[in-house]
């Protein structure tokens, strides 16, 4: 399930019909072609198991989210896709102090 809170802010309500793409390991849903998602009569969006294997997560698993609520997109990581962009931007940031 999602964080409710991101989807009132995106203005997703009950029965509004998503999408969602993969793309290097991160999900983009919103109203964009791709496999289709709905939000629940309860207000919830579950991550279907397909989608789920795309990003390698469980269910259950943590994932964190980011919304653009300008683009309506929720954007779905999975742990391992987060710590890949957190060790690249410290290398980046460690090259960067050495050349200075």
């Amino acid at each position: 399930m999602i964080d409710k809170g991101l989807l009132t802010m995106l203005g997703w309500e009950p029965g509004t019909e998503l999408r969602w793409r993969s793309h290097h390991g991160i999900v983009v849903i919103g109203g964009l072609g791709g496999s289709r998602l709905n939000i629940t009569a309860g207000g919830d969006l579950r991550l279907p198991a397909r989608l789920r294997r795309t990003i390698r997560v469980r269910a259950g698993d943590r994932v964190m989210l980011a919304a653009d609520p300008n683009a309506c997109l929720l954007f779905v990581l999975a742990p391992i896709t987060v710590e890949e962009i957190v060790r690249h931007a410290c290398a980046a940031a460690m090259d960067e102090v050495r050349e200075q």
